[in-house]
């Protein structure tokens, strides 16, 4: 069985883009290599897991890629977590990706991707930040990736796929203290948070 994840840094983490996708480091050190230590322990052999995250990603960048790293690779199951960085980048640096931009090409890459793969799963992850290096002195303008966490939401709904929300939990989970633990800027995973999101992952992929 084929599980491609497909995004930016979040799924990226690192990623040694030189290696086999046999080898440990091509899973890099996020979410996606969490999934799959709990994956290949429990059934060796059985899952091909592909790391198609790319970091400093876009829903434009995707868009443009798609074709080549979603379609062609042809998995059973793809996962998106996209969203971040079309706020962030317009905060950090006026180049982010517009509302009504982002909307669009999710939705037609979504739609796409549904009716060339029609037997392919797809789920769709909810993006989020927390308080942390790269969000501080910003939180308010932050807050507009909750617009297109909502919008990533709605377009699952209307696509009739998976949509796993994220952004409750990593609230929740830092109300206790130790948010470099889980997000170690704000926004990118520390162990915990790769964790966080991995079980969330598995919980849904076991429903399937």
């Amino acid at each position: 069985m084929k599980l491609l994840f497909f995004g930016d840094s979040l799924t990226d983490m690192y990623k040694n883009y030189d290696r086999s996708i046999d080898i440990a480091t091509s899973y890099g050190t996020g979410f996606v290599f969490d999934i799959a230590a709990h994956l290949m322990y429990e059934r060796p052999g059985y899952y091909q897991i592909v790391n198609q995250g790319i970091g400093g990603n876009k829903v434009t960048n995707l868009y443009e890629r798609y074709e080549k790293d979603v379609i062609e690779e042809n998995p059973d199951v793809i996962t998106i977590l996209i969203g971040i960085n079309d706020v962030w980048h317009e905060i950090a640096t006026g180049n982010g990706t517009p509302f009504e931009e982002f909307s669009s090409l999710y939705l037609k890459m979504v739609e796409d991707i549904k009716e060339k793969l029609p037997h392919t799963k797809i789920i769709l992850m909810e993006p989020f930040f927390t308080i942390g290096d790269a969000t501080n002195g910003a939180l308010d303008r932050f807050e507009e990736v909750y617009r297109y966490a909502e919008e990533v939401k709605r377009i699952a709904k209307l696509s009739n796929v998976i949509f796993i929300p994220l952004q409750e939990d990593f609230t929740n989970i830092i109300k206790n203290g130790g948010a470099n633990q889980i997000l170690f800027d704000g926004i990118h995973t520390n162990p915990g948070g790769a964790h966080l999101i991995a079980l969330k992952w598995l919980e849904v992929f076991k429903s399937l």
